[in-house]
């Protein structure tokens, strides 16, 4: 969960930079061949998951490519692959029926020249991606022994069972 965790982190941040140079360079003919891709998507969409899987991933690897900045693409094409094999093997199923509207909504966003907004967008796409697949961005926050005793230093830990005393 860790390595999703951080392969779910690096490309967040790829992917920031992919909107943030798209928003407002789009020409009219990329925000169609994206807008088709996504109606490929909402065709596969809950009849064909591996596929629904695919074709978003292939979304971002799309967007990445019209940048014109070919590491960038790389980069972008190696973390969306790795993140697909995520969601195919962790993913919940149906695990790509929102993509398509959140797909729908950066495009209007890169189209209107709004890097601001696609920049939220993208990331609460790839928040609620990483979610779909049961991965926590955030992590939660690992107790050492310290903070464990402290409560029984506080006097707010519950005392042992009467049942654990006597098994000890």
């Amino acid at each position: 969960w860790d390595e999703a965790r951080d392969i779910f982190a690096v490309r967040l941040g790829l992917e920031r930079l992919v909107v943030s140079t798209l928003a407002g360079q789009l020409t009219a003919e990329q925000a169609t061949r994206l807008r088709r891709h996504v109606k490929e998507e909402e065709t596969a969409r809950g009849s064909n998951e591996p596929l629904s899987i695919r074709l978003a991933g292939e979304f971002h690897i799309l967007l990445a490519d019209m940048t014109g900045n070919a590491l960038l693409a790389r980069y972008v094409g190696e973390v969306t692959s790795r993140s697909g094999l995520i969601l195919a093997l962790y993913g919940r199923p149906h695990s790509s029926e929102c993509a398509v509207s959140e797909h729908r909504a950066i495009i209007d966003a890169l189209d209107s020249g709004n890097a601001q907004r696609a920049n939220t967008l993208m990331q609460e796409h790839l928040d609620a991606v990483a979610g779909r697949a049961l991965i926590q961005m955030k992590p939660q926050k690992r107790r050492d022994l310290r903070d464990i005793l402290a409560a029984y230093a506080l006097g707010t830990a519950a005392p042992p069972s009467p049942r654990a005393r006597r098994r000890r």
